[in-house]
């Protein structure tokens, strides 16, 4: 297992089931970067840009609010301040590294099914509906493919 550091880098894919209530455990995998300190504050989730829901650490989604509140035009627009923080839900992990997934987030991030799947992606993780996430990826498999090899040429000389 990695050594849990104060910058966490996630990567990788990880299915689970989540149950009616919306209890789910976030992946050992990913919890094994964080350090005690972080895992006993829990998690940030909000609606990510796609439909997925962004989860992360509070030391991370405090910088995403320093960014937040360093733009001009956010600092001063109350009604996009009010719309951004009223959507964001902090959650406890339990013993055993399950979180509650409000309903209201998952109706707006499409989980309906019994899975999710945890997506690393770098300082944050993705939480997407398993059955929407493979359906999607389907549909951009062509378009995908095609920028994975331009972009693995460049990077590594393939």
């Amino acid at each position: 297992m990695p050594e849990p550091v104060d910058q966490p880098f996630f990567y990788g894919c990880n299915t689970h089931r989540i149950n009616a209530k919306g209890q789910v455990a976030v992946p050992a995998r990913l919890r094994s970067v964080l350090s005690s300190e972080a895992l006993a504050q829990g998690f940030v989730l909000l609606r990510g840009e796609e439909t997925c829901i962004y989860c992360y650490t509070h030391a991370q989604f405090r910088k995403i609010v320093e960014q937040v509140m360093s733009e001009d035009e956010t600092r001063t627009d109350a009604a996009f301040l009010r719309d951004f923080f009223e959507q964001v839900y902090a959650v406890d992990a339990d013993a055993q590294g399950r979180i509650v997934i409000p309903g209201e987030l998952r109706r707006e991030a499409g989980i309906s099914s019994t899975e999710v799947v945890f997506i690393g992606h770098n300082d944050r993780v993705e939480i997407w509906d398993a059955s929407l996430r493979k359906k999607l990826r389907k549909q951009s498999k062509p378009e995908y493919d095609e920028k994975r090899a331009r972009l693995a040429r460049r990077i590594f000389g393939a």
